[in-house]
């Protein structure tokens, strides 16, 4: 089991606790989140499984819990691990927050657990979450329709897109891993798998 935590200016990402992972739940079953996770609204999400990574979004001085990422398994159908982010409040929606905490999985994914690529599933009437993967430098390589017809693209992101990424980045895009030792008190149970 591993504890830690990346901080980047001043967006955190952590593991979930098993309280944040309630929340999690909870939000799954907003139809807004539903459908931004490509579930039917006419079906119940599935839940938060133990084979799913959990994170949890934390922002500013206060370190509020603005938002969460959960990062599926491989499957055959997308055979690398599929990345869904969401903010489920829209006082808390901006893309700065939004980028952090895609760089943030995308750094813990494919430098430090050294997996060969990640995946993102965007809808394709979703035109903020469409305009900040083309920001951050990525391509759609396939789409797919839902059983009930929404669209969505399929983004994949390798080492090499994710080196040109960094280096647009700079200095101030490296994020600092913090210990358990380190970690705001807020942000007290940093446990994944």
């Amino acid at each position: 089991m591993m504890r830690w935590a990346l901080q980047r200016r001043d967006v955190l990402l952590a593991p979930a606790s098993p309280r944040d992972k309630e929340w999690v739940r909870a939000s799954l079953a907003l139809p807004e989140i539903a459908q931004a996770f490509g579930y039917s609204l006419l079906s119940v999400p599935p839940s938060v499984s133990d084979h799913d990574w959990v994170g949890v979004l934390y922002r500013g001085v206060d370190r509020s819990r603005v938002g969460f990422v959960i990062v599926f398994p491989p499957v055959v159908s997308f055979p690398v691990w599929e990345v869904a982010c969401a903010i489920p409040e829209r006082k808390h929606r901006d893309g700065f927050t939004a980028i952090g905490g895609a760089d943030a999985v995308t750094t813990y994914f494919l430098d430090m657990k050294k997996e060969p690529a990640l995946g993102f599933r965007i809808r394709v009437k979703g035109r903020a979450a469409q305009a900040l993967v083309r920001r951050l430098g990525y391509r759609s390589v396939a789409r797919m329709r839902s059983a009930w017809g929404e669209e969505f693209d399929f983004y994949r992101i390798d080492h090499q897109i994710w080196s040109a990424r960094k280096s647009r980045l700079g200095p101030t895009g490296i994020f600092q891993v913090i210990d358990e030792d380190h970690v705001p008190a807020e942000v007290r149970v940093l446990s994944c798998h």
